[in-house]
């Protein structure tokens, strides 16, 4: 297991909760690191004698990847996956890859950073654009793409006559709109099941 999170209306909730974890582990002798935090609160002690401090508003930890807290600092975030989208995009670049392959490989193992927070981090609207115009640059400068060559080319796919990349822009929005409409279908569906 890799990471738990309990979630209680008080704090009374939350101690029964981590009793039932403590005492489950106990059970199957498991045993869970005491590097986790309890948030919103004084700290808890364990049964053994250890402390779960309570979070500051300063620490984070990582869940899935992404920086969290007691709140979510976006700008830190987005600073960190286009830091390691760029890093991954010149690893691939600097790579002796073919044409087709250089392109498979950004599209499978550089984007998905970027796309993994589409909606769940707030991207402002130039930033995706930004990011596809440095991608442009840095295949231009490891002379993948030339200079005079159409920059809309690059998103083409490869059975019309492009190179196939992933729209970092189209992807943004269409991910947004598919998660809005997802939780839309949702909210609505949720009156019928009530109904008698």
């Amino acid at each position: 297991m890799d990471d738990i999170k309990l979630y209680a209306a008080n704090f009374r909730e939350l101690r029964g909760l981590l009793q039932c974890v403590e005492q489950f582990s106990e059970d199957i002798s498991m045993c869970f690191g005491l590097g986790g935090k309890v948030g919103l609160s004084e700290g808890y002690c364990l049964q053994d004698g250890g402390i779960i401090n309570s979070m500051t508003m300063e620490e984070t930890y990582k869940y899935l990847g992404l920086l969290q807290s007691l709140r979510v600092d976006h700008r830190e975030i987005r600073t960190r996956v286009t830091t390691e989208y760029q890093r991954r995009l010149k690893a691939i670049l600097k790579s002796s890859l073919n044409g087709k392959k250089t392109f498979k490989a950004i599209n499978t193992f550089a984007i998905p950073v970027l796309m993994y927070t589409f909606g769940i981090v707030k991207w402002l609207e130039t930033e995706p654009e930004s990011v596809e115009g440095s991608t442009h640059v840095l295949l231009t400068k490891y002379r993948i793409h030339h200079p005079k060559s159409a920059v809309e080319r690059i998103t083409i796919p490869r059975t019309e006559g492009g190179r196939g990349l992933i729209d970092i822009k189209r992807q943004h929005t269409r991910q947004i709109e598919n998660l809005q409409q997802y939780f839309w279908n949702k909210e609505s569906s949720l009156p019928n099941q009530y109904v008698i």
